[in-house]
């Protein structure tokens, strides 16, 4: 693999980093430690108590990161790394011994290599509009959608309106009343369409750009990777140009879909009315997060509901300790709580406060804390321009 000559530097190990991290802040400030330690935090976005206010700006060569200072000793579970973020980071990763973040960019969108505080600009396609980030082995993927302009339809003006008047019968003294007459007139509609695409990149320099179908006359935005078994994650819509038209999150080989083909890995996860939340991670196993008018479901690698909370709170991250999975919500009152979940039982709640760190676990060895839940880190928004592209 060709590596930029900024990277060509000795591999510097994650956790060093993040200790280093913490020393240029000048403070080590708690990332999810204390009393509610269990709250989660966002790879599916997780949250930070607003305290976490000590930035790294000038910490690090190229200027101000975006992570903010940890406390070195919260390493979570089995050495599992914690990170506190900027709410503007939209997803993160780690890839070669890097840190690396997805944030928005003056051209659409980059990479920021968090260890050396580099920017690596990505070559957005037209309409391309980016979610997430992921790995597969050597390559470094930025997955989203294509927004396509695919053609339109003229609907013709019909029947004038003072026509239609006179034939209204015994009706028409009631309709001539109007104060107003509707205008007739034709109009043109353009069929605007959303469709999975990724990037992938061997040296963040060259990207490679493919556009996928999960079903023909479908649609559909890849919206999260798991990267413990190499998955993509994708909201399918029943007709691309509508994107609030889900039906099933679908799951498909990353190795695949990196060399432009789509292979099924594991069933779709039926949705009614709803998308994907997220991803995140037990610690054996990658978890599908997905929220529908029926409420908030995770799912593991054998497609078994391990969180279900539907009683209209919103999750604000997912993180497993203690043989638990620690599930922080606000609830439609406002206030916060973490759910202890078991075999996809609740088990127990516990109050916290809204200035309490929200803690995520966005992979198997990173969790990461930030200031207001899952959209802090991965936001609704696109962050890549979205206009439509002509075919």
């Amino acid at each position: 693999m060709e590596v930029p000559d900024t990277m060509a530097y000795d591999a510097m190990n994650r956790r060093r980093f993040l200790v280093l991290v913490g020393g240029a802040a000048g403070t080590l400030l708690s990332a999810g430690c204390g009393q509610h330690e269990a709250g989660p935090a966002g790879g599916l976005p997780g949250a930070g108590a607003s305290s976490l206010a000590g930035g790294i700006d000038g910490g690090l060569p190229g200027g101000s990161s975006g992570l903010l200072s940890v406390d070195a000793d919260d390493v979570g579970e089995a050495g599992v790394e914690v990170v506190a973020v900027e709410p503007e980071l939209v997803d993160m990763t780690a890839w070669h011994g890097e840190f690396l973040t997805l944030r928005p960019g003056p051209a659409g969108m980059l990479v920021r290599s968090e260890s050396t505080g580099r920017d690596y600009p990505v070559e957005v396609p037209d309409g391309f509009a980016a979610r997430c980030i992921g790995t597969h082995g050597d390559l470094l993927a930025v997955c989203g959608h294509r927004v396509v302009y695919t053609g339109y339809m003229i609907f013709e003006a019909g029947t004038p309106y003072e026509t239609l008047l006179e034939q209204a019968g015994p009706h028409a003294a009631l309709l001539t009343a109007q104060p107003s007459r509707p205008e007739v007139r034709p109009y043109r509609h353009e069929f605007i369409e959303r469709f999975p695409a990724l990037l992938t990149t061997d040296n963040l320099l060259d990207w490679e750009h493919f556009d996928l179908a999960l079903g023909i006359g479908t649609g559909g935005s890849f919206g999260a990777v798991i990267e413990r078994g190499g998955v993509l994650a994708a909201d399918h819509y029943a007709y691309a140009e509508v994107s609030d038209s889900v039906f099933e999150a679908s799951l498909i080989s990353l190795a695949d879909a990196v060399a432009g083909k789509v292979s099924a890995s594991g069933a779709p996860i039926p949705l009614d009315h709803g998308a994907l939340w997220g991803t995140s991670d037990t610690g054996t196993s990658g978890l599908v997060v997905v929220n529908d008018r029926t409420g908030t479901y995770a799912y593991d690698d054998k497609q078994r509901p391990v969180i279900a909370v539907t009683d209209n709170a919103a999750v604000l991250g997912v993180e497993p300790r203690g043989g638990f999975l620690n599930v922080a919500v606000q609830t439609s009152d406002g206030l916060r709580e973490i759910r202890q979940f078991r075999n996809g039982t609740q088990q127990a709640v516990e109050g916290i406060g809204t200035g309490d760190p929200v803690r995520h676990r966005i992979s198997p060895d990173i969790t990461v804390t930030s200031p207001d839940g899952v959209h802090s880190v991965i936001p609704n928004t696109n962050i890549a321009n979205s206009h439509a592209v002509r075919q």
